[in-house]
Protein backbone atom coordinates (compact mmCIF):
# COMPACT_ATOMS: atom_id res chain seq x y z
CA UNK A 1 0.00 0.00 0.00
CA UNK A 2 3.03 2.06 0.86
CA UNK A 3 4.62 1.80 -2.53
CA UNK A 4 1.06 2.17 -4.51
CA UNK A 5 0.62 5.61 -2.45
CA UNK A 6 4.29 6.82 -3.30
CA UNK A 7 3.48 6.14 -6.99
CA UNK A 8 0.49 8.06 -6.80
CA UNK A 9 1.92 10.72 -5.21
CA UNK A 10 4.66 11.02 -7.98
CA UNK A 11 2.66 10.90 -10.58
CA UNK A 12 -0.07 13.69 -9.01
CA UNK A 13 3.24 15.98 -8.85
CA UNK A 14 4.20 15.48 -12.64
CA UNK A 15 1.20 15.89 -13.64
CA UNK A 16 0.79 19.24 -11.57
CA UNK A 17 4.32 20.35 -13.03
CA UNK A 18 3.50 19.59 -16.47
CA UNK A 19 0.02 21.40 -15.72
CA UNK A 20 2.24 24.22 -14.23
CA UNK A 21 3.80 25.03 -17.58
CA UNK A 22 2.16 27.80 -19.82
CA UNK A 23 2.91 29.97 -22.49
CA UNK A 24 5.99 30.86 -22.76
CA UNK A 25 8.02 28.45 -20.64
CA UNK A 26 9.54 25.04 -21.32
CA UNK A 27 9.44 21.89 -19.35
CA UNK A 28 12.63 19.60 -19.39
CA UNK A 29 13.35 17.01 -16.60
CA UNK A 30 11.62 18.41 -12.95
CA UNK A 31 12.15 22.08 -14.44
CA UNK A 32 10.26 25.08 -15.69
CA UNK A 33 12.20 27.45 -17.76
CA UNK A 34 10.67 30.38 -18.06
CA UNK A 35 11.52 34.21 -19.58
CA UNK A 36 14.49 35.50 -18.38
CA UNK A 37 16.19 32.69 -17.45
CA UNK A 38 19.86 32.22 -18.55
CA UNK A 39 21.12 30.13 -21.40
CA UNK A 40 23.07 27.91 -18.50
CA UNK A 41 19.95 27.08 -16.62
CA UNK A 42 18.24 25.92 -20.01
CA UNK A 43 21.34 23.37 -20.64
CA UNK A 44 21.44 22.40 -17.51
CA UNK A 45 17.52 21.24 -17.80
CA UNK A 46 16.73 20.73 -21.82
CA UNK A 47 20.84 20.27 -22.61
CA UNK A 48 21.75 21.14 -26.14
CA UNK A 49 19.19 22.06 -28.15
CA UNK A 50 19.32 19.92 -32.07
CA UNK A 51 20.88 23.31 -33.51
CA UNK A 52 21.80 26.77 -32.77
CA UNK A 53 21.29 30.07 -35.12
CA UNK A 54 23.17 33.33 -33.57
CA UNK A 55 22.60 37.06 -34.82
CA UNK A 56 24.96 39.59 -33.30
CA UNK A 57 24.12 43.32 -34.43
CA UNK A 58 24.18 46.84 -33.03
CA UNK A 59 21.08 48.28 -31.23
CA UNK A 60 20.62 51.28 -29.41
CA UNK A 61 18.81 51.29 -26.18
CA UNK A 62 16.01 53.70 -25.70
CA UNK A 63 16.81 56.80 -23.94
CA UNK A 64 15.85 60.43 -23.73
CA UNK A 65 14.85 61.96 -27.29
CA UNK A 66 16.39 58.61 -28.51
CA UNK A 67 19.90 59.45 -27.12
CA UNK A 68 20.37 55.78 -25.79
CA UNK A 69 23.14 53.81 -25.54
CA UNK A 70 24.80 52.03 -28.70
CA UNK A 71 25.47 47.87 -27.91
CA UNK A 72 25.99 44.95 -29.25
CA UNK A 73 23.32 42.38 -29.13
CA UNK A 74 23.07 38.84 -29.82
CA UNK A 75 20.06 36.76 -30.47
CA UNK A 76 20.25 33.06 -30.72
CA UNK A 77 17.61 30.72 -31.50
CA UNK A 78 17.86 27.45 -30.20
CA UNK A 79 15.91 24.28 -31.24
CA UNK A 80 14.27 21.25 -29.04
CA UNK A 81 12.62 18.15 -30.88
CA UNK A 82 10.44 16.69 -28.21
CA UNK A 83 8.23 14.01 -27.99
CA UNK A 84 10.23 11.87 -30.93
CA UNK A 85 9.97 14.80 -33.15
CA UNK A 86 6.28 15.95 -32.81
CA UNK A 87 6.77 18.58 -31.10
CA UNK A 88 9.62 21.79 -31.97
CA UNK A 89 9.98 23.99 -29.41
CA UNK A 90 12.19 27.23 -30.72
CA UNK A 91 13.85 28.97 -27.55
CA UNK A 92 14.95 32.41 -28.24
CA UNK A 93 17.76 34.28 -26.46
CA UNK A 94 18.80 37.72 -26.72
CA UNK A 95 22.36 37.96 -24.85
CA UNK A 96 22.26 34.96 -22.74
CA UNK A 97 18.36 35.26 -21.69
CA UNK A 98 15.30 33.78 -22.42
CA UNK A 99 13.12 36.02 -24.46
CA UNK A 100 10.24 34.06 -25.97
CA UNK A 101 9.68 30.27 -26.35
CA UNK A 102 7.03 28.79 -29.06
CA UNK A 103 6.10 25.29 -29.90
CA UNK A 104 5.89 24.53 -33.49
CA UNK A 105 4.23 21.32 -34.43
Amino acid sequence: MIRHTTVIGALAALASLAGAARAGELVCKDKIIGINASAAEVLAACGEPVSKQAETGTVRDAGARGAGDVHQSTVEVWRYERHSRKLTTLVTLRDGKVESIKNKK
